[in-house]
């Protein structure tokens, strides 16, 4: 660690700055502090002074992380380090204008503007990275593997999960599902009867990525979904709509690589519900639909058209 640049902050430090911030919401202190550790496993760093070892040296650690994080990822985990400069003046360690302050954050931001730009003139193209092509699985084969699955554990928490990919629509997010309240909750995430017809269920997701701009997002649930989501609850009470063994709801991380292995399990391959959502959005008929029409589902999806639009992936072939 560079010894005349102001960093000689441990990583219990910096993870207290965070949880501090007046700025950040619960969710995101939690996200920053999991990103971090990616990036000081990605960087091979270790020891109580990680995080400002890495700050400290952009040139050698800029280029690792480009090795090895594909763009997508890459700008946030580098927005994650460009936003510690900011906590570190809030928490009174340096001033940002400092020169040697000054000169770092400037290298680590031009990083996370090149590796932006990069993931732009793709997203703009509507091409889809090696990943996403891996992971693609047509709506069809979503019902195809629930069906599968339905037909060989039809009350599992598996089946569950697939179902409410596979028939529910527009798509959620991947984290979407994780905390969800079973029965209806002032606050928060919960699935319930819809006391307006006892055929349906509501879904309804007030804790998301866009809550501030968006609000809440709401699925009606209605047909097979249904019986399928009884079933699982009667097979096996729980307050939550996803539990672990231990019988309590899933941590986010915990939850992501739950969902994970079971999408694996049941494609043989890397699909996610990000790839749900561009498969979902790709084969929608734009031609004929209304600008109304689209913002609506935007709406339902917590975003806006632009962003609806950047998530079609083009069929070149």
């Amino acid at each position: 660690m560079s010894s005349d640049n102001g960093l000689r902050q441990t990583d219990k430090e910096w993870y207290t700055l965070i949880d501090e911030s007046p700025s950040l919401s619960t969710k995101s202190k939690t996200s920053y502090k999991k990103q971090l550790r990616v990036v000081e496993r990605e960087c091979e760093v270790d020891g109580p002074h990680g995080i400002s070892t890495i700050l400290s040296n952009p040139d050698r650690y800029g280029p690792m992380l480009e090795s090895k994080i594909a763009d997508n990822s890459l700008r946030t985990y580098l927005g994650v380090i460009v936003s510690l400069f900011k906590r570190g003046e809030e928490g009174m360690f340096f001033r940002r204008s400092d020169g040697s302050i000054a000169e770092l954050q400037g290298k680590w931001s031009e990083l996370l503007q090149l590796s932006s730009k990069r993931y732009n003139r793709r997203i703009d193209s509507n091409e889809p990275n090696e990943r996403e092509v891996e992971g693609h699985a047509t709506l069809a084969e979503w019902k195809d593997v629930f069906e599968k699955a339905y037909k060989e554990s039809p009350t599992s928490q598996e089946t569950l999960i697939l179902g409410l990919h596979a028939l529910v629509m527009p798509p959620l997010r991947g984290g979407d599902l994780g905390r969800v309240r079973m029965g209806y909750t002032e606050e928060g995430n919960c699935i319930y009867r819809n006391p307006n017809d006892s055929d349906s269920t509501i879904l309804l997701i007030r804790d998301h990525k866009t809550t501030k701009s968006h609000g809440a997002l709401e699925r009606k649930l209605t047909g097979f979904i249904v019986t399928v989501l009884r079933q699982s609850a009667a097979s096996m009470p729980r307050e939550w709509l996803f539990v672990t063994q231990g019988g309590g709801p899933y941590s986010d991380s915990g939850f992501s690589s739950w969902k994970s292995s079971v999408f694996a399990d049941a494609f043989g391959r890397p699909v996610t519900s990000n790839s749900l959502r561009h498969a979902y959005i790709s084969g929608m008929d734009r031609q004929n639909q209304s600008v109304a029409e689209a913002s609506n589902i935007a709406q339902m999806m917590g975003h806006g058209l632009y962003t609806q639009r950047r998530y079609v992936h083009l069929n070149r072939g």
